[in-house]
């Protein structure tokens, strides 16, 4: 048995060596590619991640920190507790996820759990559910700022929402009474503080999986010099991450819906990671949460090409908007607002960390 478990360490052990040196390699023969790929992922965060998610996430922080969260639990826990089966506190956490986006539902079930008002189980299953895309995102971003539509971004979210709903009806089981502790009561200046500097290290934390994603796209490029908008690259971009995904998918004409509201249930691999960061300390991911996100990934697909077939948007373009230019490969500028925000939330970001009183080089 030991022998079998040393083996399959130095298998694991080799393989990621192997792929670390492939990778290396990769650097080194194509800089250009790898350098494209961080200037679209520089772009791609600073005029759609950033400006859209960063709000929610300091009131999502904000709203658990402060005991808020506890008393909007009360409001929705005798539905979430008859038709879903989860307690009210797990309902603020959907609600949460469904208006501010990914990291915001794993962040709060994070710190659900932190504060012991739900359990590790209840926990597990939430998540299944917590995973979604919110609506600056969905209409900003992708329906005015992809597909030229607002129209075109509202469907698509009644599409994802719905999705969620159905897979979190799936995951339905009996609620289970789950006593919590009396949390302490947190002072306001607190509470924003802390929940300034969580949101900032949340959304570098989501910066540097979508520049990782859109440096291996770029690399993906270089090596299968595959047409701009084929369907391959269409999918691989997705499986990474959902933004630079969801821009190419708004060039795949009559299956852009399908394939947007595919990855949108999905999430991507990047978002996958950085909910993996947020839940590390509970051990929340399994085999399940990747089959919630495959059900959700149909559903949604499924949906929003209905809704589109159904109730066809006035202005949906069937490619990028001209705007959006610098996500494209062949543009090698950096715009100044994606430089000037991401400077700021690093400014941001050290101005919030603790300050301890017994600093090694303090004069």
């Amino acid at each position: 048995m030991w022998c079998s478990v040393i083996t399959a360490r130095r298998l694991r052990t080799g393989l990621l060596l192997a792929a670390a040196g492939a990778l290396f390699v990769l650097l080194l023969l194509f800089p250009e590619a790898a350098g494209n790929g961080v200037r679209r992922g520089l772009s791609v965060c600073g005029q759609l991640l950033i400006p859209s998610l960063f709000p929610f996430l300091v009131l999502t922080g904000f709203l658990i920190r402060s005991g808020l969260l506890k008393r909007l639990s009360r409001v929705f826990e005798p539905l979430m507790r008859r038709v879903f089966g989860f307690s009210g506190e797990a309902a603020a956490a959907v609600l949460l996820s469904m208006l501010g986006g990914y990291p915001t539902g794993a962040a709060a079930v994070a710190g659900l759990l932190q504060r012991e008002e739900i359990s590790v189980e209840e926990g597990r299953r939430l998540l299944r559910c917590a995973v979604n895309a919110g609506p600056a995102f969905v209409i900003g971003g992708i329906g005015v700022g992809m597909l030229g539509s607002v129209e075109a971004g509202l469907l698509l979210l009644v599409a994802h929402l719905t999705a969620s709903l159905i897979t979190s009806l799936c995951e339905r089981a009996p609620a289970v009474p789950h006593t919590s502790l009396p949390s302490p009561a947190v002072p306001l200046g607190s509470a924003v503080q802390d929940s300034l500097h969580a949101a900032t290290e949340s959304l570098l934390s989501m910066c540097s999986f979508v520049l990782l994603a859109s440096t291996g796209l770029s690399l993906f490029d270089a090596l299968c010099t595959l047409p701009p908008h084929s369907l391959w690259r269409c999918l691989f971009s997705g499986v990474l991450e959902v933004s630079t995904g969801c821009l190419e998918a708004a060039s795949a004409g009559e299956l852009a819906p399908f394939l947007i509201g595919a990855m949108l249930g999905f999430g991507g691999l990047a978002v996958h990671g950085q909910i993996a960061a947020v839940t590390s300390r509970f051990h929340l991911l399994d085999r399940r949460f990747l089959r919630a996100r495959l059900l959700h990934a149909l559903l949604g697909g499924t949906l929003s090409f209905l809704l589109f077939r159904w109730f066809p948007p006035p202005n949906a373009a069937v490619a990028a908007l001209a705007s959006l230019s610098a996500f494209h490969e062949g543009n090698t500028a950096v715009s100044a607002t994606a430089l000037l925000a991401l400077m700021l939330l690093c400014i941001l970001f050290l101005q919030t960390l603790p300050d301890t009183e017994n600093r090694r080089f303090r004069a």
